[in-house]
């Protein structure tokens, strides 16, 4: 069985490493599908985003990781992935993941959804999360992998040059 946890990574966090590391024991390895959304605005660009996941999971056996457009059905279809894994961090996400899991798996002729429940330590860590806190200045490394605080503080000071205070 072929698993695939899609998302778009911007950037990845804990909480998406420690699913995937789940995701990885269950299923053997996982296809890591790093989506490319032409209506939202990414902080890393595509290749960024690519890189940084690399990075980030280089030490957990059977990752895979690609790059996908459009829906994750039809990427899953095409990789030839029997499951969607997604993270859930409360009863909110469940609300939203929901009807796409139905959704998906109509539209992917029985595509089926496992829910993995974040561990307490990332219940509250989101990317939007990170990106809002490292706006702000404020320290990430407890939510991100090393590469990852590095990569939000080279791109702040380009986006600030005057401003030479650490992200």
């Amino acid at each position: 069985m072929r698993a695939v946890y899609a998302g778009s990574f911007d950037p990845i966090t804990r909480g998406h490493l420690d699913i995937i590391r789940r995701a990885c024991g269950l299923f053997g390895g996982v296809l890591i599908g790093v989506g490319e959304n032409a209506r939202k605005k990414s902080w890393f660009s595509l290749e960024e985003r690519l890189d940084l996941v690399r990075q980030s999971t280089a030490e957990i056996d059977g990752v895979e990781v690609l790059p996908f457009q459009g829906l994750v059905v039809d990427f899953a279809q095409e990789q030839e992935c029997d499951v969607l894994v997604r993270g859930l961090r409360g009863a909110g996400d469940l609300g939203q993941e929901f009807p796409m899991a139905f959704t998906n798996r109509d539209l992917g002729g029985g595509l089926e959804t496992v829910f993995l429940l974040a561990s307490p330590e990332n219940l509250f860590v989101a990317s939007s999360l990170v990106r809002e806190v490292a706006w702000h200045g404020g320290a990430i490394e407890k939510y991100v992998p090393r590469v990852v605080a590095e990569a939000v503080r080279r791109k702040q000071v380009l986006a600030n040059p005057k401003d030479d205070s650490p992200a």
